[in-house]
């Protein structure tokens, strides 16, 4: 185990931190596509789709723990805020990379000509439903359905990173290894 000194700190976790957290970061972007490709790809069943979203969830959660625990166990003296940065820069860099993947997917993936069979499909549901569909509210589901592949960016970079910053929180807490009182006799 490393000792590290207050004044090294900052040095020492930037160093650490850049470089490491982009690689921790691309290792958690891709357990979700990989399982996201699975579930695209290979798996029919919801019920399947279903145990691999809760197990991707998990091992992320683990991982990112694992990430921080990591740090924790390789620096003696780090502060549970050093731990929390740690975690939160992780998280970002690997919501950065899960929001490309699905703007990527949405745009290339998902065809203008589904869209519109979904949004049709959508519009004639509610119409059965009893609802009164108007051309202006069909018209505003189209527009809305163009800037999707935004949406959904901006929706994954934020619930990616806002989970990541739960756990960090909570991993950086009670992997905690210095207080600034732990020093005073």
């Amino acid at each position: 185990r490393r000792v590290l000194f207050r004044s090294d700190s900052r040095i020492i976790m930037k160093k650490y931190s850049i470089s490491q957290t982009a690689i921790n970061g691309l290792i958690l972007a891709s357990v979700t596509i990989v399982t996201s490709l699975i579930v695209q790809f290979v798996s029919t069943s919801a019920i399947i789709n279903t145990i691999i979203n809760l197990a991707k969830t998990v091992g992320s959660i683990y991982l990112l723990w694992f990430f921080i625990a990591k740090l924790a166990a390789q620096w003696e003296e780090i502060t549970s805020k050093e731990l929390f940065r740690y975690g939160m820069w992780t998280s970002l860099f690997s919501s950065i990379i899960c929001a490309g993947y699905q703007l990527l997917i949405m745009s290339i993936a998902v065809s203008p000509e589904n869209m519109d069979d979904t949004i049709n499909e959508s519009l004639s549901i509610i119409e059965e439903s009893g609802m009164n569909v108007t051309a202006e509210m069909s018209d505003q589901l189209f527009k809305m359905a163009e800037s999707l592949p935004q949406y959904t960016f901006i929706f994954t970079l934020i619930w990616c990173f806002v989970i990541g910053l739960i756990v960090s929180k909570i991993a950086s807490s009670s992997l905690k290894k210095v207080t600034p009182f732990s020093n005073i006799e």
